[in-house]
């Protein structure tokens, strides 16, 4: 609220004794007829610009300029083959919390201003799979390297039991 007047039934002003605390008032009501006037400052909308590269920063509030005083709640999620590096609000690099869906990291901001969001995604060092099409991050790469290992150690030891069986037979035959 930025201004409250009062005023008698023949438009002139009245004085009224009132306090504000916070969002009531609380007023001494006056013995005539009286109407309150009361004008609303509007709250600040502010803009949020999001930039980034390999990857997408998504809002809470993605139709709408959030108020002032508002929490927005980014979340970033990375394009194939790359993974979250680094998060700047106004500059300032920021500390990201694993989301609620424990799938991508997220940060929650509260708006005083407007504010500039850059996210910086790095390329993921990746290993491909020689049996499919699929890849694996470094930290998956001992599994994978033990898959075709495994894989690879298991055909050998069929050959290799193929291959006692042919000459058994063989020696047996003569």
């Amino acid at each position: 609220m930025t201004e409250i007047t009062f005023v008698n039934q023949a438009n002139q002003p009245v004085d009224v004794t009132y306090e504000q605390r916070l969002t009531w008032i609380f007023l001494t009501w006056p013995s005539e007829n009286v109407t309150m006037n009361v004008t609303f400052a509007p709250i600040p909308q502010y803009e949020v610009t999001c930039t980034s590269q390999n990857g997408k920063i998504f809002t809470t509030l993605p139709d709408r300029n959030p108020f002032r005083d508002e929490s927005v709640v980014l979340t970033f999620k990375s394009d194939d083959g790359y993974q979250l590096d680094k998060v700047f609000v106004n500059g300032v690099e920021q500390q990201v919390t694993v989301g609620q869906d424990k799938l991508y990291p997220t940060l929650t901001i509260k708006i005083s201003g407007n504010v500039t969001v850059q996210a910086t995604f790095k390329q993921l060092d990746l290993v491909q799979n020689v049996f499919s099409s699929d890849t694996f991050t470094p930290a998956e790469k001992g599994n994978s390297l033990g898959l075709i290992l495994g894989i690879g150690g298991a055909i050998l030891a069929v050959v290799s039991v193929v291959v006692s069986i042919i000459l058994v037979k063989k020696k047996s035959s003569k």
